[in-house]
């Protein structure tokens, strides 16, 4: 029995790479009007794409949902090593918060044994957020 394995950018690049395939960029551009629909999107999604196609090609293109989220950024320390607090809110109020650590040329890390609790309530006493 072989195993495959492949790391997690592996995956995120094969579903980019599906998602944003021809039929996608497609229907992008009817959507912003630079084409017309193909016989192919119009027997899928029938007369309404030929009467509307801006606003069929919109709804199709639409994703499970649309969220938002405000992210802001407390700085510990600054150059190489850095360390902040990502700190995420929803309607004003901290919703998580994490310490994150950063040396040079690597990615923000979450420290993986962190109390989220006591970084939210850091985050709470440090900042002011509008949401």
């Amino acid at each position: 029995m072989t195993v495959t394995t492949t790391t997690i950018e592996d995956r995120a690049q094969a579903f980019y790479n599906s998602f944003f395939d021809t039929a996608t960029i497609h229907l992008m551009d009817v959507a912003e009007g630079l084409k017309q629909p193909s016989k192919a999107e119009i027997a899928a999604y029938g007369d309404t794409m030929k009467t509307y196609p801006i606003d069929t090609a919109l709804e199709a293109l639409q994703g499970y949902g649309l969220s938002k989220e405000t992210v802001y950024y407390i700085a510990l320390a600054g150059g190489g090593p850095a360390a902040r607090v990502r700190v995420a809110v929803e309607d004003g109020e901290v919703v998580n918060a994490s310490l994150q650590f950063q040396d040079w040329f690597t990615l923000w890390t979450d420290a993986p044994q962190q109390n989220r609790e006591l970084v939210e309530r850091y985050a709470r006493l440090v900042g002011y957020f509008d949401g």
